[in-house]
């Protein structure tokens, strides 16, 4: 009978345009406090990624940027600590290509591949934002309406590796907006194989527009034996579905091979 009547009262607001109005500011409030909780920074000093290369970069001699942009996360690789790196640098941006080109002049340990990274080789559309915009995207849609669309080269993380002889990665970032989980995908091989230590991947509402959640990624990993956990200024935590669902809020996941696992567990914080 309660529930009957609140489910009758609910009916009732919902007819109102003004009360559905005031429901939607209140849902777009609470959804920007969920996302802040998921995240401190959109930028690589204060979202965790820092201090995450510190942790890794001992234990790293071989990377793949996947979404290299200005070459940030793979300046801070290549100055940290610990062994000698060599790295691979994905980017179809042509204005980034020019800054990387120009960046890492004095660094032949690094390759920087003029491609595109999905789940299978071919051709796809890129939207290309001027002066290597952030949110140049191979999702339509998303970037600033002056982007251009031309068409790009792809291929995969399997097929990039083996073409320059390398088998195996020790830590692997990608930050593709929106394709993430196809670049994964087309890391199969690698990553079944657990010949990828760590993964980093970005997460946001731009995986809407390529078809892919959140949920799906963290599936497919764990039944590959990995571990995976969100990533922030205070650590690492494990992904709570049934509280958030698929909150599409700019963040960054770890997907965590099982031989990284203990190297990695003094960081891990538990549920967030």
């Amino acid at each position: 009978m309660i529930r009957d009547a609140i489910v009758a009262v609910k009916t009732l607001l919902a007819r109102s345009e003004l009360v559905t109005r005031a429901a939607v500011a209140v849902r777009d409030q609470a959804n920007t406090l969920v996302r802040l909780r998921m995240t401190d920074s959109p930028w690589v000093a204060y979202s965790g990624e820092r201090w995450l290369i510190d942790v890794l970069a001992p234990h790293c001699s071989v990377f793949v940027d996947v979404g290299g942009n200005t070459g940030v996360w793979s300046e801070l690789m290549l100055a940290a600590d610990g062994p000698p790196k060599r790295g691979l640098m994905f980017e179809p941006s042509t204005s980034a290509l020019a800054l990387l080109r120009a960046k890492f002049a004095a660094h032949p340990e690094l390759t920087i591949i003029p491609m595109a990274v999905s789940d299978a080789p071919g051709t796809t559309t890129f939207y290309e934002e001027e002066n290597a915009g952030g949110t140049s995207s191979c999702v339509p849609g998303y970037s600033k309406p002056t982007a251009r669309a031309r068409t790009v080269e792809v291929t995969t993380v399997d097929a990039a590796l083996a073409a320059h002889g390398l088998d195996h990665v020790d830590v692997m970032k990608v930050d593709v907006e929106g394709f993430d989980l196809r670049v994964l995908k087309g890391a199969r091989t690698l990553l079944t194989e657990h010949r990828v230590g760590l993964v980093q991947f970005e997460y946001n509402e731009m995986w809407l527009g390529a078809g892919s959640t959140l949920r799906e990624a963290v599936d497919w990993l764990e039944s590959l034996g990995m571990e995976v956990y969100l990533l922030n200024a205070r650590g690492l935590w494990r992904p709570n579905f049934r509280r958030y669902g698929e909150h599409l809020g700019l963040s960054n996941y770890v997907a965590i091979s099982p031989e990284w696992q203990e190297r990695m567990r003094p960081y891990m914080r538990g549920a967030i």
